[in-house]
Parts: structure tokens; C-alpha cells; sequence
């Protein structure tokens, strides 16, 4: 997969969720002065509405002329996950969960599916997620990636190669928030289960977070509805 320091400048399509990742992937590419079209692909998720109030956010914090108007792609899946938690919000995977169990079938397939297919006419030849290392899911592989963006290119028809960039490959949750602690982290979103706007401080994702600003010396602004996961508690209890 192509570095993106080695990359021309060139116009570059950049997912974001509103999310620690995607928000420190956005600053970092901007920095190095290619031009960025962000796309928020919208699947009907349960926290969907909170993460599009901080991509708004991120995105007047970031604003510059290389840094072009949010695009909003739908990508409807309530009809192959009507009863999964991601859409009725019942059951979400909480702070003692296991990564895994965070799974959201074929996520990445159907995000840069979308994404490609819009950059295609945009005549746009790169995408950029913010897949860290320790993502254990199939469809955020190095290989996977890589294999399904030359299918994605064959299958548009397209002269030129489509590269899918993972920036942040090698990195952890906590070496995003160390890249990124110039910003204000505290405007991006990474919640199962939002409650009245905020983060709930309970759920899978929540844990991660906090855990990720522990490990990173960095202090969490963000505002948690409840107290911190019980789970993120009892490890740095152990810890100490």
C-alpha cells in the first residue's frame, strides 16, 4: 500500500465519523497540504446523529481552503440488521465487552463501496480511513484493503489505480490522541450508546477511549453522561 507521504499532492477522499480517529487522520492529512474532500456515510446507525453534530464541529475547527464541504453518502442497512444493536441501540457492547464483539458486518465493504463509487465520479483515485493496528476485524486488514481496491477500480472500470490509505496502521488508540493533542479531542464523538448528546461513558467504545487518553498522558475533556466505564476502572486499578 502506497505511503501517503510518498503521494503527490493530489485531492484525497478522506471518511470521517466524527470519531477520535478520523478526526486526527483529517488534521494529519491536511498538514501535509493535499486537498481533502471529507464523506460521512450514513447507515442508519443508532449514534449516527451525535457523530454528524461533531463531524460539523471538527470540520469548522479544521476549516481551510484545501479542505473541502462535507459530503453525506447513505448507505441504508436496517434492512439486512433491522435487530442488531447498532440500529435499535438495545444491548450495546459494554466496557467489559471484548473488541470483537463490537463487530459490524461488513462495515468497511460497504463504507468504501460507497465512498469509491462517488470518488470515481469525482475523479478522485485515493480514500483514507482511519483503521488503527489492533483492529481485529477481517475488513480492516492491510491485505484486504489493498486486494479490494484494485477489485473496487476493475469493477469501476477506471485506467488509473484506487488506493485505500490506512494512515494509521500501525498505530494504537493512544498514539492517535499523542498525534492529535493539539486539537480539542473533546469535540470528536466515539459512543455506542449516547445519551442526551453525550458520550455514556459505559459502553464498549467509551472504555476504549478513556483508556486511550490514560495511556497517553493526555487529559480526557470529554463529558461522560455517567461515571467512567467500570470496566476502564478496574484496569487501572490493576495497573496501580
Amino acid at each position: 500500500m502506497k505511503e501517503l507521504d510518498d503521494l503527490p499532492k493530489s485531492k484525497i477522499c478522506v471518511l470521517i465519523s466524527g470519531g477520535l480517529d478520523s478526526f486526527v487522520l483529517l488534521d494529519w492529512i491536511l498538514a501535509r497540504q493535499h486537498e481533502v474532500l471529507p464523506v460521512y456515510v450514513s447507515c442508519g446507525l443508532n449514534w449516527e446523529a451525535e457523530e454528524l453534530r461533531s463531524v460539523a464541529l471538527i470540520l469548522n475547527v479544521l476549516k481551510q481552503p484545501e479542505l473541502h464541504e462535507l459530503a453525506i453518502l447513505d448507505q441504508p442497512v436496517a434492512d439486512i440488521l433491522s435487530d442488531h444493536w447498532s440500529v435499535t441501540g438495545d444491548a450495546v457492547p459494554s466496557g467489559e465487552d471484548k473488541d470483537e464483539q463490537t463487530f459490524l458486518p461488513g462495515r468497511n465493504i460497504m463504507l468504501l463501496s460507497k465512498a469509491a463509487v462517488f470518488c470515481s465520479i469525482k475523479d478522485i483515485d485515493t480514500v483514507a480511513i482511519g483503521c488503527l493496528g489492533n483492529n481485529p476485524f477481517p475488513d480492516a486488514s492491510a491485505n484486504f484493503l489493498t486486494a479490494f481496491g484494485a477489485l473496487l477500480a476493475q469493477g469501476l472500470g477506471r485506467s488509473r489505480p484506487f488506493t485505500i490509505l490506512e494512515p494509521f496502521e500501525a498505530f494504537k488508540k493512544a498514539q492517535v490522541v499523542r498525534t492529535g493533542r493539539h486539537l480539542p479531542l473533546n469535540l470528536s464523538f466515539s459512543c455506542l450508546s449516547p445519551v442526551e448528546n453525550l458520550h455514556c461513558g459505559r459502553c464498549n467504545k467509551c472504555a476504549e477511549r478513556q483508556r486511550a487518553f490514560h495511556e497517553s498522558a493526555v487529559p480526557d475533556l470529554t463529558n461522560y453522561q455517567y461515571a467512567k466505564s467500570d470496566a476502564f476502572e478496574r484496569e487501572k486499578r490493576l495497573q496501580s
